[in-house]
């Protein structure tokens, strides 16, 4: 969950905000309201890194820099797993078939201001 907005009117919570932001794990729509939720988190300078920008994560990054809530940076990928390009990792697995290679790559972005309530 994100913090509010602390006492001296910036983002953040009680004085506290996060410089780097990672947003991992939700291969779902779901990605969309981590990122808006963390812009109140978030410092001024704070760049935010999302990851498996091939999957929901990358669409709704491309949606909230479409909406002015967040700007792409960098980004770097999707690397190819068809090709086994040497900066597309495959996941290791202990079960047959024992690796799973998909196309993968990442963003660099930053938050552009707080969200409001039309960006949920």
């Amino acid at each position: 969950a994100a913090a509010s907005a602390g006492a001296a009117g910036g983002r953040g919570h009680a004085g506290h905000a996060c410089d780097l932001i990672l947003i991992d794990g939700d291969h779902t729509a779901g990605c969309r309201s981590d990122m808006v939720l963390m812009s109140n988190a978030a410092s001024p300078r704070a760049r935010v890194v999302v990851d498996d920008i091939q999957m929901p994560p990358g669409k709704a990054l491309a949606r909230l820099n479409a909406t002015g809530l967040m700007r792409i940076l960098e980004t770097f990928g999707p690397y190819s797993a068809r090709e086994r390009d040497p900066r597309n990792p495959c996941m290791r697995m202990v079960q047959p078939p024992y690796e799973m290679c998909i196309p993968w790559g990442f963003s660099v972005a930053k938050y552009l201001r707080a969200a409001t309530l039309s960006d949920y």
